[in-house]
């Protein structure tokens, strides 16, 4: 991970984001009110369980999905305010990295052309020169210049993950999106590809925002980390902060649920109940109906608890 400069203007700052899908005649928010900032050469892991609305977040910050409300500032530009060329021209610097590298790449293009699948979208560098770029490319991420006309079928699951990423940073992106990007693989592979992300960082400078259920990879490559709840950011801070002194009580159970060789941790939190609806969440704290901390004052909006300067939380009964 790069030393991040935290008082510089931010690669990505999204703030008070919600969106909402009808489902029957019922609405489900998926996010509400969500603020995210991502730095420049800097890794933001977003975590919690399946359904809290990671992949939401995700696709509205990749321009895949419009929000109902709040504001995303990529530098100076607001992306939803642009049209035509100037659109095009943003999308090149975000990119993604897919969780299932068996199904992101398409077995009839050769890794040639995947990785050059950006340059053809966005008219970028002559077809002559192409050629060159794809073997420079699969050189950085570790491969050899002459797998770039083999298919996709003859390669592991971590030579493909692999291609993957040179196609995400075809176009010199300042942020990628990696979402699960080493849960398809084996733990040896997984290793690999986490160093060939951090190495590249180090290298280009590139922004991550890294989407996990596996705290302890987050744990690993995030400098700071979002905890989000029903479509809630219920915790943020940096990543030793959030893990080892948690704000929140969802954050603590999380965190206590994650494997560790440390024997002294004591037993893991169990919640009682399970998760409400997102279609009729409860009211005040989201948590508060599996929360062992819980009161009647939690029904209503949880302020802000702040740590420190970095480190916040939503709770009336914080940690």
């Amino acid at each position: 991970m790069l030393e991040v400069n935290v008082t510089a203007p931010p690669v990505l700052e999204a703030t008070g984001l919600r969106k909402t899908f009808r489902v029957g005649r019922k609405h489900l928010t998926a996010l509400d009110g969500v603020d995210l900032r991502i730095g420049r050469g800097e890794t933001v892991g977003l975590v919690g369980e399946s359904g809290c609305g990671k992949s939401t977040l995700a696709r509205v910050l990749l321009m895949l999905a419009r929000p109902d409300d709040g504001t995303v500032r990529f530098g100076d530009v607001n992306p939803f305010a642009l049209r035509g060329k100037e659109l095009l021209a943003w999308r090149r610097r975000v990119q993604m990295v897919f969780q299932d590298p068996y199904a992101s790449l398409n077995e009839r293009m050769t890794a040639a052309d995947i990785i050059g699948e950006p340059w053809r979208t966005h008219r970028d560098a002559a077809p002559a020169d192409r050629r060159a770029r794809v073997r420079e490319l699969l050189e950085l991420v570790g491969l050899r210049a002459g797998d770039a006309d083999r298919y996709p079928g003859e390669f592991s699951g971590g030579q493909r993950q692999r291609i993957g990423i040179a196609r995400a940073l075809a176009l010199n992106p300042d942020l990628i999106v990696c979402d699960e990007p080493v849960s398809a693989l084996d733990l040896s592979v997984q290793a690999q590809v986490l160093n060939l992300l951090a190495e590249l960082q180090r290298e280009l400078g590139v922004s991550y925002l890294f989407i996990s259920h596996d705290l302890s990879v987050v744990r690993h490559v995030a400098d700071r980390v979002s905890v989000m709840y029903l479509g809630k950011v219920v915790e943020e801070g940096p990543t030793e902060e959030v893990f080892d002194r948690p704000v929140h009580p969802y954050t603590a159970a999380l965190m206590s649920a994650a494997p560790t060789l440390t024997p002294d941790r004591g037993d893991p939190i169990l919640l009682r109940g399970e998760i409400p609806s997102p279609l009729d969440p409860p009211s005040g704290c989201r948590f508060r109906t599996r929360c062992w901390k819980a009161t009647d004052e939690c029904a209503t909006p949880p302020p802000v608890v702040a740590r420190d300067s970095r480190h916040t939380g939503l709770c009336h009964h914080p940690l």
